[in-house]
């Protein structure tokens, strides 16, 4: 991948948290990496979202310290590119993407992928 690790204990501070422990609840195993720019002065508002299978499998990008929009897609160009301000859309898009790559991860408890709060 292309970034820092960024752990569960790792926050920004922004509704993006809430996207990342939805889908970590959701996939297990899910490694994470937040963007170490180049230059001082470049956006490091990337994060790199992947299984251990799929390597860079999700970007998701957002503004600053971690708030909306969130702009999503994957390694995969026919799963286009998802853009929403909704902390469930965006967990709920990024689910779908993984389970349709990896059928066991199928959800036995839907509300594992539902954001707290």
């Amino acid at each position: 991948m292309r970034g820092k690790p960024w752990g569960p204990n790792d926050r920004t501070g922004g509704v993006v948290d809430d996207v990342l422990d939805s889908v970590r609840a959701a996939v297990p195993g899910l490694i994470v990496e937040r963007l170490e720019p180049s230059y001082p002065g470049d956006d490091d508002n990337v994060y790199f979202l992947a299984d251990g299978l799929n390597d860079d499998f999700v970007q998701m990008d957002t503004n600053p310290r971690g708030e909306p929009p969130f702009v999503i897609d994957t390694s995969d160009p026919s799963d286009g590119r998802f853009e929403t301000s909704g902390v469930a859309a965006a967990s709920a898009r990024v689910v779908d993407w993984f389970v349709r790559r990896r059928p066991e991860l199928h959800l036995s408890d839907p509300a594992k992928a539902r954001p707290k709060g």
